[in-house]
């Protein structure tokens, strides 16, 4: 039953992507403590969109993201305790893998800004 409803839910987001579109909406910080970035995924998934939510792991998503079929989320683990440019190395490669499997045939990416530089040299 609960793998049919995965099933289901899969496959209804690659007909939204390959109808209306895959974006890709990206917070760098936690997507659950984001409402501003959490608000466009959904608003681009009520225009039919297949969306991508990438950020770190942390606070859950409302029921409105966690609860749409065309909305998938991408975390990652944005801890680390090491000096800073060390961390912003970290980070940076970490976003760039996850983007680079999240953002393939993507037709829009909403990034969050600030902070700009990690952000959008990865995207």
């Amino acid at each position: 039953q609960l793998l049919g409803q995965a099933w289901a839910a899969m496959a209804q987001w690659e007909r939204s992507a390959s109808r209306c579109g895959h974006a890709v909406v990206v917070c760098l910080g936690d997507v659950g403590r984001s409402p501003r970035m959490q608000y466009h995924a959904m608003a681009l998934a009520d225009l039919g969109c297949a969306v991508s939510l990438v950020g770190y792991s942390g606070e859950e998503c409302c029921d409105a993201v966690r609860d749409s079929a065309l909305i998938r989320e991408i975390r990652f683990d944005g801890r680390t305790r090491r000096f800073v440019l060390v961390r912003f190395v970290v980070l940076f490669w970490r976003l760039v893998r996850v983007l680079w499997r999240s953002t393939a045939g993507a037709h829009v990416i909403l990034a969050q800004t600030p902070p700009a530089i990690p952000t959008l040299v990865a995207c």
